[in-house]
């Protein structure tokens, strides 16, 4: 009967290519009971295990690790960060195929005791056991959302968003709860 669109930027999209069949708007959704926001204690104890201090600012990227992911201008941004504010820490959560190349790119700009791969880990874990609650902020250079779970789901342990002003993502990002930046800027 309709066409089902996650955001207005993909139903308007889809208009624009040719759509003639009447569509809507229904947002992505999270399951909400899932969500484990970690006491302070745990938070800090999570922290300690992958390296990160209590004191450290903490970003977290939740994702592929690939090209259309745009990681390299956050790691790029982020090295810009970790000049000014050595306690700071950028943990990278997910895998693909640009693992190895933003290894060697958090190597040569020497960052590496600021920049943390975690690696893949299930949805569920990951939010059932309330990884995204020890982070201070979620960040993310993609150009190519619609609708991201992973930014709904950090809205949801009530993490700020850093994100990039394009397709869905203004629809997530207003002035309370996070701040848009330009598409590849890097400063």
């Amino acid at each position: 009967d309709a066409v089902i669109c996650p955001s207005e930027i993909a139903r308007e999209e889809l208009v624009l290519h040719g759509l003639k069949a009447p569509s809507q708007v229904i947002h992505n959704g999270i399951n909400f009971s899932k969500i484990k926001i970690l006491s302070k204690n745990a938070r800090v104890k999570k922290r300690q295990e992958i390296g990160v201090s209590p004191n450290d600012k903490l970003g977290i990227f939740v994702g592929r690790i690939s090209v259309d992911k745009s990681i390299e201008v956050l790691i790029r941004a982020f090295q810009k960060v970790a000049t000014k504010i050595k306690e700071s820490k950028l943990l990278l959560v997910g895998d693909g195929p640009e693992i190895d190349r933003l290894r060697k790119l958090v190597e040569d700009l020497n960052i590496h005791n600021n920049v943390i791969f975690l690696g893949g880990i299930a949805r569920d874990r990951l939010i059932s056991g309330g990884l995204l609650s020890i982070a201070d902020v979620y960040v993310t250079a993609s150009k190519i959302e619609n609708q991201s779970i992973a930014m709904l789901e950090a809205l949801a342990f009530g993490l700020p968003i850093i994100g990039v002003n394009m397709r869905g993502t203004p629809e997530l990002i207003n002035n309370d709860n996070g701040i848009l930046v330009e598409p590849d800027n890097e400063y």
